[in-house]
């Protein structure tokens, strides 16, 4: 039987990568029932490429949702669409209750987190929304615990709050895979965003939700009251701005697209193109600047990378 909670870890690491179908079911490209496969095989198993197949031969059950209360972490969730004459070349075809035509996976019950596959990256829902049928996969353990039955949805239990994202340079901050600067990168949360508090580590980490991404950020940079920005005292004899960023600062390289980074010669577009970066790399800033910053990345010394692909924290 598989592990329920290595499952869930399994279906997190998946958050942020990109939609591709069919992709190769890894941070390089994923769908819907690939990120089941994932889950499976990181524990050693199978399970069909398919979300039909999944819900016609890999659950024990199954049953339509009415509301969040028949859902139990560790089930599998189905949106459902009638079939139509393109779908004739489907082994399931015509057969009740529809399409099955996207699979995601119950995470947590509360709050309501469901994690899934779809374009562009992979995310989390936190309401029913469309999804129309449950399924426990016969594999999974589940710890013997009843089948849920429908009911009226129970009294909401308090137990996140309200954060917002706050850096003194203005800069976006880095949600993280894991709760570690060398951590991949989940997505970069705008200064001022709201984001909801989950838990903290102990260690300076808080895990949050952001628009359907979860993942860790330092808690250093949660405040819990919007900031505006400073106004600065007037003074008749002002102080030079230090550097936004100061020399020897490690940024991530970060694209929403997941694609390598291009570091170039000059601050230029139209300049030589010296290397690609892949996401998530490390480098040391030497100049930072609204637009381009100087970095270092081993070897390579002094070259230039667009600062919007570069993430703090």
């Amino acid at each position: 039987m598989l592990d329920l909670n290595k499952m869930i870890d399994s279906a997190h690491e998946c958050i942020g990568w990109p939609y591709e179908s069919p992709g190769t079911n890894d941070k390089n490209g994923i769908d819907c029932s690939g990120m089941f496969v994932k889950m499976y095989r990181d524990q050693g198993a199978k399970i069909y490429h398919g979300s039909n197949t999944i819900f016609r031969e890999y659950c024990s059950e199954t049953g339509k949702i009415t509301s969040a209360r028949d859902l139990q972490v560790g089930m599998a969730v189905f949106k459902c669409k009638p079939w139509t004459d393109a779908d004739k070349g489907n082994k399931w075809y015509g057969t009740e209750p529809g399409n099955l035509s996207h699979i995601g996976f119950v995470t947590s019950v509360n709050p309501l987190e469901i994690t899934h596959c779809t374009s562009p990256v992979a995310k989390t829902d936190s309401t029913i929304g469309k999804w129309a049928y449950w399924g426990k996969l016969k594999d999974v353990d589940y710890g013997g615990s009843p089948s849920p039955e429908p009911g009226p949805d129970p009294e909401p239990t308090p137990v996140t709050k309200t954060m917002y994202v706050y850096a003194e340079n203005g800069k976006p901050v880095n949600m993280r895979r894991k709760a570690s600067k060398q951590a991949e990168l989940v997505e970069r949360v705008p200064v001022g965003a709201s984001v909801i508090w989950q838990k903290d580590d102990g260690n300076g980490w808080a895990y949050v939700k952001y628009h359907g991404f979860v993942g860790w950020m330092m808690d250093c940079y949660l405040v819990s009251e919007p900031t505006p920005a400073p106004s600065p005292d007037p003074s008749p004899d002002p102080e030079p701005d230090p550097d936004p960023v100061p020399p020897g600062t490690m940024a991530t390289v970060w694209a929403e697209n997941g694609k390598p980074v291009k570091m170039r010669s000059r601050p230029s577009t139209g300049c030589n193109l010296y290397d690609e970066l892949p996401v998530g790399t490390e480098v040391e800033i030497v100049k930072y600047a609204d637009n381009w910053c100087r970095v270092n990345h081993g070897v390579r010394k002094g070259w230039y990378i667009m600062t919007k692909f570069l993430g703090l924290g």
